[in-house]
Order: structure tokens, then sequence, then C-alpha cells
């Protein structure tokens, strides 16, 4: 199912793939898959996952103004700038819990 945002100037159609669904459920899959603590996990799966919904609607305003204002930008801003970002933003995350993870580790 897709979800349509448009004006006068322009029509966004944010469909499955384009939703941030499957890099929040990447993401949560390696950080449950390392060994850590519960409460750690899941403490740092609810920021995560927060971030990376916020950045999503970050992304899809974004593309959508782009859209009104420079159409010819928004193929570019979507599969390689966006996409890029969104990878590298989770990766970050995911490395930044686990720097997390070694620091509670050793003070255990």
């Amino acid at each position: 199912m897709a979800e349509n945002i448009y004006s006068a100037a322009f029509n966004i159609s944010v469909k499955r793939g384009c939703d941030g669904v499957e890099a929040m459920a990447l993401f949560a899959a390696a950080l449950l898959a390392y060994p850590a603590a519960w409460k750690l996990k899941a403490k740092n799966l609810l920021i995560g996952i927060s971030l990376l919904f916020c950045l999503n609607i970050i992304r899809i305003v974004s593309l959508f103004m782009i859209g009104v204002y420079k159409p010819q930008y928004f193929e570019t801003f979507h599969i390689e700038v966006w996409q890029v970002i969104f990878i590298l933003v989770a990766v970050t995350m995911w490395i930044i819990m686990l720097s997390r993870y070694s620091k509670a580790k050793s003070h255990a």
C-alpha cells in the first residue's frame, strides 16, 4: 500500500521499500544478534529505531520539497543521495551501539 503526499506542484508516493521499514528491521536484527544484555539491547533498539524513523520523515519531506522546487534533482536525491545517507546513518548508529556494548562489558 502506498501513501500519497501531493500539492498542485508535485505528487509523491511512499511505497513499500521507501518507508524505511527494511532498514529499521536490518538495524534491529544486527543489534539483537550481538551478544549483550537485553536491557541494553532494548534501550539501543528504541533509540535507533526512533532515530531512523525521524530520519525517514526528514527524507520524505525533503524529497517532496525537492520535487516541488527542483524536480530535476528528485531522482538523484531519491536514489543516490538519500539511500546512501540512510545506510551510513544506520551503520554509524550500529557501530556506536557496539562501542557502547564493549564499554558496558569492560565496566562489568
